[in-house]
């Protein structure tokens, strides 16, 4: 009785081990990975996946040697796991029309990656099997190999305070870098070029780190080419940001600002995945620069977690400017009495630091006074630094006591349309008050002339008269 329950537990066994766990009799046909494109992938790309598939090489008993020599409807299917989604091909419609397989047939499936997808290796699952019942099948798992090509780092964002450098005066700019990578980065040096003399390839460290960046370079662009991309796009260990050509012909003033009080490069010894970090910078704008937008070249070296060193470049602009300082003053007048026409004299100068373009000065209305002559207003052109102008208009006072009203119209070094009115307060005295010194100088000459003519000739004829 023993006997015979060994015998069938052991008959029951050897079923387990003939049928497989999937509950398919037979496994007939292989399904192997032969390429994919491009290789390695990045994250939001979408690559080509060629499946070769074929009638299994190794039948289970030598009875599978003479069945037919096709496998019958072969299917195959894509699991769609994280980072993989499967994006619509030709030989997806294929599929159901192979109708068997007698030898190899290669299939091509477009797999997309997610955009979050982090370096590294992920399985691709793949089922397959024979048939119209596709609860029996075997399944296949393929590493697929998905890496960022991009810079690792970046310069997230700049930020400048105050936003507006007075020149002569200090000012902050804050520069935040951001680790885009998985894996920490190490000795990460921003750099402001404020002199625009910086040689990029000086800063490495020595012949061995440089030579390991070309290395990295040479094998990143191998990649590319190897993947149909091509080897300029993607990460630069060596350059990457604005290039350096725009750069070269740039004929703007670089020497515009010096640090104060820190040095224009500064480290961050580690930085983690996903973590951002500021850095400040204490500048000074020279004194004796206008007001602009000075671009300046930024530089940030780092080594990955390789210790492989690599090398970004990009500008910022830093913004020096001060605020108008316009002077508008009455600088003469002929006006003598009320209700009777005369000429004033305005002066415009510029007192401030940046210059004045296409300056208008408007005569507003008042019931003060009365235009006589057109036009209102009168135009200036431009006004340096301590430049002045002047503009004359002939008006009718309407009282003793007038306020002349001007509208200064301009665009300052950013081309922004300004507007300052002036009030100038003017008495007008009657002309019986005015006296005009040269000419009541010269009434007194002209009687202490008479005087002493008057004189002379008396004494002339008194002494003749004695003579006689």
């Amino acid at each position: 009785m023993n006997l015979t329950k060994s015998l069938s537990f052991m008959f029951l066994v050897l079923l387990v081990l003939v049928f497989p766990v999937f509950g398919a009799s037979t496994r007939n046909i292989d399904v192997v990975l032969t390429s994919y494109s491009p290789s390695p992938v990045q994250p939001g790309q979408v690559m080509d996946l060629y499946l070769q598939v074929t009638k299994s090489a190794d039948p289970l008993s030598s009875t599978d040697l003479e069945r037919s020599s096709y496998v019958d409807k072969p299917w195959i299917e894509i699991v769609e796991d994280y980072p993989f989604n499967l994006e619509w091909s030709q030989d997806i419609d294929r599929l159901d029309s192979l109708g068997n397989v007698a030898f190899a047939q290669e299939l091509q499936f477009r797999i997309g990656v997610k955009d979050d997808a982090k370096d590294g290796i992920y399985p691709l699952i793949v089922k397959f099997g024979s048939g119209d019942d596709k609860t029996q099948f075997y399944e296949e798992t393929f590493d697929i190999n998905v890496e960022t090509f991009d810079a690792h780092i970046s310069i997230e964002s700049v930020t400048q305070n105050p936003v507006e450098i007075v020149p002569g005066k200090e000012g902050e700019i804050l520069v935040s870098v951001r680790n885009n990578d998985d894996k920490p980065l190490r000795n990460i040096d921003v750099i402001l070029d404020f002199t625009h003399t910086l040689d990029a390839y000086s800063n490495m460290n020595n012949l061995i780190s440089m030579q390991a960046m070309i290395n990295s370079r040479l094998e990143q662009i191998n990649r590319r080419v190897a993947s149909g991309l091509s080897p300029l796009g993607g990460a630069t260990p060596m350059m990457a940001g604005d290039g350096s050509g725009e750069m070269a012909s740039d004929t703007q003033d670089f020497s515009a600002f010096a640090p104060v009080g820190s040095v224009t490069q500064k480290r961050i010894g580690v930085l983690n995945p996903g973590e951002s970090q500021d850095i400040v910078f204490k500048v000074i704008a020279r004194p004796n620069i206008g007001a602009d937008i000075y671009s300046v070249p930024v530089f940030v070296n780092y080594n990955d977690d390789d210790n492989n060193p690599f090398h970004i470049q990009s500008h910022l602009g830093i913004i020096v400017n001060d605020l108008p300082e316009l002077y508008v003053e009455l600088e003469s007048s002929s006006l003598r009495t009320v209700d009777f026409f005369g000429e004033v004299s305005v002066i415009v100068a510029n007192k401030g630091l940046t210059n004045l373009k296409v300056v208008e000065l408007v005569l507003l209305e008042s019931d003060d006074y009365e235009l006589v002559t057109a036009p209102r207003s009168s135009y200036l052109g431009e006004l340096k630094p301590g430049e002045s102008k002047t503009s004359t208009f002939s008006v009718v006072p309407n009282d003793d006591e007038v306020d002349f009203l001007f509208s200064v119209e301009y665009r300052d070094a950013f081309n922004e349309k300004q507007v300052t009115d002036v009030s100038i307060p003017f008495k007008v005295i009657n002309q019986n008050f005015y006296k005009d010194p040269k000419l009541e100088s010269l009434y007194a000459w002209l009687i202490i002339g008479v005087v002493m003519t008057i004189l002379v000739a008396l004494y002339l004829r008194a002494h003749f008269k004695n003579k006689e």
